[in-house]
């Protein structure tokens, strides 16, 4: 059991660390940019335009950067722009497609030897084919294709002690990459699959594959010319999943491999964790290594109790109430579908972690304060940039303001929280006459992504000390 009391950096010694900061880790790393990934053109699961949104969100963090020292960018074809608005109406005009926001997915910037770079996972789909190769040209900046799948929102790069980076990964990229190596043994054309063979099809909580799309239920449904190019599709993947099944762990072996070379860091400075959701920055956020912020359900049920407790009214008390239920039921669901959190944590701590539990999720996942942006200040104090719950000051209990108090308790580095929200009644909403919710609120809910999500983290490695 972890104690609020443990020899943590960011409580018990801060004024030491006010005096001498030395903060190391992808969350607290000093940023030199985001990037909002507005020409990105593969449709969201709803298949509505989003771009007005992403527009205001990235007004939002210009405005955040230009007070923090870093600047936002808009990827537009084959250059880059800093006016939102001209990123998205030029690329609505060219397009003529629905949009998504994502951006982090996709891609890392990571800086080998020297060099920065930005790394594209080995699997992405035909819509998606040269748009990061552009981002990299038009930044100056080398672009390279990894031949593992690593998702960037799935992954975290910081550095030890010694100044030597690390990577914590969630352990969807060893199963994403062993089955890309399985099916590279049989010729088969996985971004072809993916595009045919996904769709509207739905994951299955008891065989939850990050590669659903290529499971063999999904592959026999294909049919005509994409169920018969390159051979007969369904028996080579049937045989791809045999292999698998038969010899795990040699292709594991080689998918770390894989993992080591694209990101240049050795194999044991990389730790894999069971995912706690489907990426794992919707429940973690590194500090100054080994420190961590981990999502903790029961640190939400202690505060939204002490809520009701202080709450002014039996309707408040109530309503509070309501949301201490959904949260916990959220929670029963995503334990059905993901590792259990307990599990998490031991993995964590067995690899040499230190953990700060905090209250990070709420309600039916329109409140994930975890998927967020952590910007390094010169001085070493911490910027927090995360998503605006409409849980705040206008509704029975703000939970933005009781979130950021809890952080500044146990971490008296963050200095400043940014809460970034949107528009209300995104056209996520399905029905907008029975919600009135930020967009960032519909986009966790409807979407499952937040502010870390739709943008691209450029560290300024330069002054990364």
């Amino acid at each position: 059991m972890i104690k609020n009391n443990f020899d943590n950096p960011y409580k018990n010694n801060s004024r030491l660390k006010q005096q001498n900061t030395n903060f190391k880790g992808y969350a607290a790393c000093p940023l030199k940019r985001l990037y909002l990934h507005t020409d990105s053109i593969v449709s969201t699961n709803g298949d509505i335009d989003v771009s007005p949104q992403v527009s205001t969100i990235g007004k939002d963090l210009q405005n955040i950067g230009k007070r923090e020292g870093f600047e936002v960018i808009f990827h537009l074809g084959n250059k880059v722009t800093i006016n939102a608005n001209e990123a998205i109406t030029k690329v609505a005009n060219l397009m003529k497609k629905k949009m998504s926001p994502w951006c982090q997915d996709n891609k890392l910037v990571l800086c080998k030897n020297g060099e920065e770079e930005i790394a594209e996972n080995a699997v992405i789909r035909q819509s998606e084919d040269k748009t990061t190769e552009m981002l990299a040209n038009s930044m100056g900046v080398n672009f390279y294709k990894m031949r593992s799948r690593i998702d960037g929102g799935n992954t975290f790069i910081g550095k030890k002690d010694n100044g030597e980076f690390y990577a914590l990964i969630g352990s969807d990229a060893l199963d994403d990459t062993a089955l890309k190596i399985a099916y590279e043994e049989q010729n088969l054309d996985i971004p072809y699959l993916l595009e045919a063979s996904t769709g509207d099809v739905k994951v299955n909580l008891k065989d939850r594959n990050p590669y659903y799309g290529l499971i063999l239920s999904n592959l026999k449904a294909l049919k005509g010319e994409k169920f018969i190019r390159n051979g007969n599709v369904y028996l080579k993947a049937k045989k791809v999943l045999k292999n698998l099944n038969k010899d795990k762990q040699k292709y594991i072996k080689m998918a770390k491999n894989y993992i080591s070379e694209d990101l240049n860091i050795p194999k044991q400075d990389i730790h894999f964790v069971s995912q706690p959701d489907f990426h794992i920055d919707m429940e973690i956020r590194p500090l100054k290594y080994p420190y961590l912020l981990v999502n903790d359900p029961k640190c939400s049920k202690n505060m939204l109790e002490r809520a009701m407790q202080n709450a002014k009214t039996q309707k408040e008390k109530q309503d509070i109430k309501a949301l201490l239920d959904q949260t916990l039921q959220h929670e029963k669901e995503k334990g059905e579908k993901y590792s259990p959190k307990a599990q998490v944590i031991k993995e964590l701590e067995d690899q040499g972690f230190k953990l700060i539990r905090v209250p990070g999720t709420f309600g039916d996942a329109s409140t994930n304060f975890m998927n967020a942006i952590i910007h390094q200040r010169p001085n070493g104090d911490l910027v927090y940039i995360t998503n605006k719950s409409s849980y705040d000051e206008s509704k029975f209990i703000n939970l933005n303001k009781l979130y950021q108090e809890e952080v500044q308790k146990q971490v008296p580095e963050v200095k400043q929280f940014y809460f970034v929200g949107g528009l209300p009644n995104s056209p996520l909403i399905p029905d907008k006459s029975k919600e009135n919710i930020n967009f960032i609120s519909s986009l966790l809910k409807y979407e499952s992504g937040g502010t870390h999500c739709i943008t691209e983290e450029h560290p300024d490695f330069a002054n990364w000390k």
